[in-house]
Order: C-alpha cells, then sequence, then structure tokens
C-alpha cells in the first residue's frame, strides 16, 4: 500500500490515522578510503539506547570504521596508525 502525501506531510485521513508524516532531513554519507564514514547534514546520532550522542554542532561529522578509535563512535584518526584497509565502491547500474 503506498501513501500519497498532501502539502506539508498530511496524509488522507481515510488511508491512516497518522495525520502528519516527519519529513526526512537530507543528509549524506561518504565512505573514505581507509578511512571514517563522513555524514553532512542534519543527523541525530544515537547509541544503542536511544541517548544522543553530542555532535558539537558540527555540519560534518566522521565515524569510525576501524574499530580502534577512543572516541567511538567517532573517529579521532586512528585508522592512520593501524593500518585500516578499506576501499568499497558503489556498483554501478
Amino acid at each position: 500500500m503506498s501513501l500519497r502525501l498532501l502539502q506539508g506531510g498530511q496524509v488522507p485521513t481515510k488511508l491512516s490515522r497518522i495525520t502528519k508524516v516527519p519529513s526526512m532531513s537530507e543528509f549524506k554519507v561518504n565512505v573514505r578510503d581507509n578511512g571514517p564514514l563522513l555524514i553532512s547534514g542534519a543527523v541525530t546520532i544515537c547509541d544503542a539506547a536511544g541517548s544522543t550522542f553530542d555532535t558539537g554542532g558540527k555540519e560534518t561529522v566522521a565515524l569510525c570504521r576501524c574499530g580502534q578509535s577512543a572516541r567511538r563512535p567517532f573517529c579521532d584518526g586512528a585508522h592512520n596508525r593501524c593500518g585500516f584497509q578499506a576501499s568499497e565502491r558503489a556498483v554501478v547500474q
């Protein structure tokens, strides 16, 4: 079943009891070769219990992929010291 949104994120009431659909913020994730995930845009980063990490209001944050950062989930550059290597590429269709 697909829902057609009305202006302002409203959902027709006959289709659902939901009257407002939260808007999704726009963000971008860049996978850095041999480095972190760079997330740009308005995002909230939460732990498994739902608590929010303080991003310091930064527009872009770097998330650790190597597992060696002392500031996990954030990157502290440890990938440079531990020899982390990864260079995934998207499949072009």
